[in-house]
């Protein structure tokens, strides 16, 4: 897809994996984006899945994030399964919870401190120990 989409990619498009958002200042321009795409798309003889398209909307979720004209937000829904993660008991429990917030990083404030009691406990000679210290 990227290929397909490389003289398009971050000027009116944004391409991952099979996923491609389409971005416009306004609707007459977002019309010219999506025949841009569709023509490329069409030369490479690839076909969209309409139940899987949302065309012309001001706000999507897109790889765990909100984006809208406001900016690029944490899903909420995302943010729930963070809330809701069960305290760990083992390291590798540990490691996939920080593997979750960790894409997130970028919107929590000092996380690397944040983060740093759980990362001690994933050393090699750290015995795993749950203590007020990590909460």
């Amino acid at each position: 897809m990227t290929k397909v989409l490389k003289d398009l990619n971050f000027k009116i498009a944004l391409v991952y994996i099979d996923d491609i958002l389409i971005f416009s200042k306004n609707f007459e321009d977002h019309l010219n984006h999506l025949q841009q795409v569709f023509s490329n798309l069409r030369e490479a003889n690839l076909k969209l899945n309409p139940e899987k398209c949302k065309f012309a909307t001001r706000t999507i979720k897109y790889l765990g994030h909100v984006i809208s004209k406001d900016g690029i937000r944490v899903n909420p829904e995302n943010t729930e399964k963070v809330k809701d993660f069960s305290r760990p008991t083992t390291a590798k429990q540990v490691k996939s919870f920080l593997g979750m917030a960790n894409y997130y990083r970028k919107f929590v404030k000092d996380y690397a401190h944040i983060a740093a009691p759980l990362t001690k406990l994933l050393k090699k000679d750290q015995r795993f120990k749950w203590t007020q210290n990590v909460i």
